[in-house]
């Protein structure tokens, strides 16, 4: 297949190529960088299990990972104007996502909501303000995986363009630490593209063989981001049952590959 070439040559295949590690440019968010960390070693973690894919190690768990049954995508948008505020989610995403690739699920978290005071003492509710209050709540996973193995899940990162430059302006102070090879694709024949459906500052791509433990772990991620960052698309996908020594075709019945 051939397509036509953008700026620096870019074409739909040489893209991807370039970007598959991007996710390590995340060092720049933090004095001590993230690309250490990925080779942290956890005590407390329980032995692994057959269905366990390891998360930390020397590269991002998904990478080099034999394919799972099923993916669930999600890209969102940052609505944050503060780079503390995306350091702490991407932290809160990798203390998360370290104990959903083990079957466990999420630490609870706070999070304040604006909510009316009710009186509850007489046997008609009342409410006591006309104006809601801000009040801290206490959340904890929502469990839609609860009782099922951790099905080989793996959480795999991703920062789109918007995280270091939107709409010409460098939000985070991230600009100068964009890759090269991060760019937006050419325009492509046949391409009829939505805007609210591509796109996005930052993703995430959960694999595993269970797709209820995918859906679930990027659930519990999105609500943790969920006063620094909506999700603006979401996708899911599955690898046909094919024979090993057999490729699979897609819904199209072309074969992939």
């Amino acid at each position: 297949m051939t397509g036509r070439r953008g700026r620096a040559g870019a074409t739909r295949r040489g893209f991807f190529t370039r970007v598959a590690g991007l996710a390590a440019a995340g060092a720049a968010l933090t004095a001590e960088g993230a690309a250490p960390a990925l080779a942290k070693t956890d005590p407390a973690a329980p032995a692994p299990e057959a269905q366990a894919e390891p998360f930390w190690g020397r590269n991002q768990g998904g990478i080099l990972t034999p394919s799972q049954a099923h993916t669930y995508f999600a890209a969102l948008d940052l609505t944050t104007e503060k780079r503390d505020d995306v350091v702490a989610v991407l932290k809160a995403w990798t203390n998360a996502a370290a104990r959903l690739a083990r079957g466990q699920p999420i630490e609870a978290f706070t999070r304040t909501e604006l909510a009316y005071n009710y009186d509850t003492s007489s046997t008609t509710v009342t409410t006591t303000s006309s104006e809601p209050t801000p009040t801290t709540v206490a959340l904890s996973d929502s469990g839609e995986a609860e009782g099922l193995s951790p099905a080989r899940l793996t959480l795999t990162f991703g920062f789109g363009a918007g995280l270091f430059e939107k709409d010409g302006k460098d939000r985070y102070g991230l600009a100068k630490q964009r890759p090269e090879a991060l760019i937006d694709l050419p325009h492509f024949a046949g391409d009829e593209l939505v805007a609210q459906q591509t796109g996005g500052d930052l993703s995430i791509q959960a694999c595993a063989d269970d797709p209820q433990v995918a859906f679930h772990a990027v659930r519990q991620l999105a609500r943790l981001a969920d006063d620094v960052a909506q999700v603006r698309w979401a996708q899911t996908g599955f690898l046909p049952n094919f024979k090993t020594d057999q490729t699979p075709r897609n819904l199209m019945g072309f074969k992939d590959g």
